[in-house]
């Protein structure tokens, strides 16, 4: 969480974790529970932030863990 951002609402902010480790996070959910609602959230941050998403960082972490297959998977859809 040392890449967490600080967000505007109103009045108030508050902290929330990047998009990119969002999504590395539901695609190890996705690969131990298999829940297909993991893999829809991401095509929603992917269709939601687009280009703005660090691709370097996602890449960097899906060969660490193990889950390039399924970020292709769900980059690609």
């Amino acid at each position: 969480m040392q890449h967490r951002r600080r967000v505007g609402l109103g009045d108030d902010a508050f902290w929330v974790a990047p998009p990119e480790y969002v999504i590395v996070r539901k695609l190890e959910y996705f690969r131990e529970g298999g829940a297909e609602k993991h893999l829809r959230d991401i095509r929603g941050v992917i269709a939601t932030l687009g280009e703005s998403l660090d691709l370097a960082t996602i890449d960097r972490w899906v060969d660490t863990l193990g889950l390039r297959d399924l970020w292709q998977r769900v980059a690609r859809a």
